[in-house]
């Protein structure tokens, strides 16, 4: 960097409100310098985390200066940006996002609404915003808009993650931000396919199909007909990874018998 110092653009490291408060040179110090140079070279970005609307607008805009305002070593990237997190939404995140100069792909942590941080006691987002809190990820609506999402799986399960996102009810039954839920075929296409087209491995991972990795996991009873609170209860009957029966549940096991057993193998191994 031109001064041998870098600070990130946060407000406690400037003393600037935002990023258009900084001149030019004072960019140069900061992580839209790393953005600049590194797209230059052909680097997508992954791995960036993110919880609020300024940051989702910080990205996006800095994206497309990094891909239109310089001349570029690599014009076209190899894999799409991805953003993680990303709890608070404005409608005016969702247009800037939909006219993004390059793909980008958005995580989302439905966990921060349902299983929130806390910090010296208190539950952070519902510190700052109340019951608002519900409505920041409006997961509906970005999907309706046509942003390319999927949930995120963290401290918790992934079938507790795909029950909240289509239920919005917490632990407690109580009921955040209804409107913005899915529905069951949309749910799993989160934690599936679309959680594959984030990290760019659609080809190969996130359905079933000729060609692609066998990994699966078999439930009981029929997740499109059980009761949406109990989804997060659905007990796993068998688990298949790399074409390979890692685990058989006691009472399928018991049901399929030893020949049945054999048959499953040799299946998962021809998929292959």
């Amino acid at each position: 960097f031109p001064t041998g110092v870098f600070r990130w653009s946060g407000e406690q490291w400037t003393g600037k409100g935002s990023l258009a408060e900084l001149t030019p040179e004072q960019r140069k110090d900061t992580e839209v310098q790393v953005l600049l140079d590194a797209r230059r070279y052909g680097w997508n970005f992954s791995g960036v985390h993110n919880m609020g609307s300024k940051g989702i607008n910080a990205f996006v805009d800095g994206i497309e200066q990094a891909a239109k305002g310089q001349k570029l070593m690599v014009p076209e990237i190899f894999r799409p940006h991805t953003l993680d997190h990303n709890v608070a939404w404005h409608p005016t995140d969702i247009e800037k996002a939909k006219g993004a100069a390059e793909p980008m792909r958005f995580g989302l942590a439905v966990r921060e609404i349902f299983n929130p941080r806390i910090v010296q006691d208190q539950k952070v987002i519902y510190l700052k915003f109340g019951d608002r809190a519900g409505n920041l990820q409006p997961v509906k609506t970005l999907i309706d808009e046509g942003l390319k999402v999927h949930v995120e799986v963290g401290e918790r399960d992934a079938l507790w993650m795909l029950e909240k996102a289509i239920t919005r009810t917490d632990d407690k039954g109580r009921v955040r931000g209804g409107q913005y839920a899915v529905d069951r075929k949309t749910g799993i296409l989160m934690l599936t396919r679309w959680a594959a087209r984030f990290i760019g491995e659609e080809k190969d991972l996130g359905s079933l199909e000729p060609g692609k990795f066998a990994d699966l996991v078999v439930f009981d009873p029929d997740y499109l007909n059980i009761p949406a609170d109990q989804i997060s209860k659905m007990p796993v009957m068998m688990t298949v990874i790399g074409g390979k029966i890692v685990y058989m549940g006691p009472k399928f096991s018991a049901e399929v018998g030893p020949e049945h057993k054999k048959l499953f193998h040799q299946a998962a191994v021809r998929a292959q």
